[in-house]
């Protein structure tokens, strides 16, 4: 990576860390050991609400979470590190959470608060737009099993993901039978990364201004969404992403 494509990085990181939530649910009684995930906490209709994947917060599509907690961004957002060691992370809050509401086919889910904690809520544009056209830069921020360090999830210590973010654009998608509502994005080869789960609900972002330069995006980045990664094809390293539209219309649903 060049010095300028760190910099670029690190513009749209700063842009983008406010809407970065670690997402850790027990989905059963059964489960013992928590899946961890990615939610994006956003504003809709006047509706605030944390938005990840549907399979993040059940097993079956009328199951509620038996148990969830959550990793708000920290203090001064995110940082652009190779480094795979060292670090605490502030303990896991728990968030009163009101009604989850989830959509198996397109694999998104609502989180409903009770009182929203406070912080940042990107504002979702209740309108469709047209797909990213394949090449189209993007960007993730989640919490994929590449950057291990210890995390304290309510009453344990463990090790699971540092928040990384990623550069990717829209890859061809026509020999991958998705399903309409999907696009895909490529991923880059990151040593320690052996799948990335942890992006499940992590929003895909992209420059809505189309800045060319260091200086436009320090002037004119204008973030967007794509849409969120729901789920991965590993035999052709891609994220499967459920697109923006499908999102909107998930979200009318439960806003109205």
């Amino acid at each position: 990576m060049t010095a300028e494509e760190l910099q670029a990085g690190a513009i749209v990181l700063r842009a983008v860390a406010p809407f970065v939530v670690g997402v850790f649910t027990k989905r059963s009684v059964a489960q013992r050991d928590w899946t961890f995930a990615t939610g994006t906490p956003i504003a809709f209709r006047g509706e605030q609400l944390l938005l990840t994947a549907a399979h993040v917060v059940s097993e079956r599509p009328d199951d509620q979470p038996t148990d969830m907690v959550f990793l708000p961004p920290p203090p001064g957002g995110f940082n652009i590190s190779p480094s795979l060691d060292g670090g605490l992370y502030p303990r896991s809050q728990r968030w009163e959470t009101s009604q989850v509401i989830g959509d198996r086919q397109t694999d998104v889910a609502a989180i409903l608060f009770q009182n929203p904690p406070p912080m940042e809520f990107f504002q979702v544009p209740d309108e469709l737009a047209p797909p990213l056209p394949t090449g189209r830069a993007v960007a993730i921020c989640g919490y994929p099993k590449a950057k291990a360090k210890a995390a304290q999830i309510s009453d344990i210590v463990t090790d699971l993901a540092l928040a990384d973010f990623q550069g990717a654009s829209v890859v061809d998608s026509s020999s991958l039978g998705l399903q309409p509502f999907q696009f895909a994005i490529d991923y880059p080869t990151t040593p320690g990364l052996m799948l990335p789960g942890g992006y499940s609900g992590a929003m895909v972002w992209y420059d809505r201004a189309g800045c060319k330069t260091l200086d436009e995006l320090r002037q004119g980045l204008e973030l967007g969404t794509a849409g969120i990664v729901t789920d991965h094809d590993p035999a052709h390293e891609v994220l499967l992403c459920t697109d923006v539209n499908a999102v909107v219309r998930f979200l009318r649903q439960v806003a109205r």
